[in-house]
C-alpha cells in the first residue's frame, strides 16, 4: 500500500499567496492507496481550445499543447474500479499542463499505442481517489518548457 502526504494549508497561507481573505482551509493529511495494474489504450491525441491557450498562459509552458484521451483496462477484474474502466481519461503532466509535441515523440504517446498503467486507489485519507501512473512515462517531465 503506497502512502502520499498532502501539504496542509492554513488561512494565513493561503492568504500570503494571494487567495481572497474567505477562502476555506485546505484540508488535508497522509493517504494510503493500493495498487490496481493494468494498461491504458491512447484514444485521442489533438489540440483543443484549452490545450493550444496554454502556450500564452502566465507561467505555463510556453508552448501549445495536446489534449491526451486513454481508457485503463486493468489486468485483473476488480469491482471497485467497474466505474474507471472503459472511460476517456485525460493525460496531463503532473502540474496540469498539456504535453507537447516533443513530450508525445519522447515517450511514444500517439492513438492506438498501449502503456503499462497503474490505477492507484485511494484507501483512507482525503486525496483524490484515483491516481494514474504509467511505468516509463515520467509525467513530471517538464524538459520542454522554457
Amino acid at each position: 500500500m503506497k502512502r502520499r502526504n498532502v501539504l496542509l494549508l492554513g488561512l494565513g497561507t493561503l492568504m500570503a499567496l494571494g487567495a481572497p481573505a474567505d477562502a476555506k482551509m485546505l484540508i488535508g493529511g497522509s493517504c494510503a492507496y493500493r495498487d490496481v495494474p493494468g494498461k491504458a489504450t491512447i484514444v485521442s491525441v489533438e489540440k483543443t481550445a484549452a490545450s493550444r491557450a496554454q502556450a500564452k498562459t502566465g507561467g505555463g509552458p510556453g508552448y501549445e499543447g495536446f489534449e491526451v484521451r486513454f481508457r485503463f483496462a486493468p489486468a485483473k477484474a476488480d469491482a471497485e474500479i467497474a466505474g474507471q474502466v472503459g472511460k476517456s481519461l485525460l493525460l496531463q503532466l503532473t502540474n496540469s499542463w498539456y504535453p507537447g509535441p516533443r513530450f508525445l515523440d519522447k515517450y511514444g504517446i500517439r492513438v492506438g499505442r498501449t502503456l503499462p498503467a497503474v490505477l492507484e486507489v485511494r484507501t483512507s485519507g482525503t486525496c483524490s481517489p484515483y491516481v494514474y501512473a504509467f511505468p516509463g512515462v515520467d509525467l513530471a517531465d517538464y524538459f520542454e518548457s522554457r
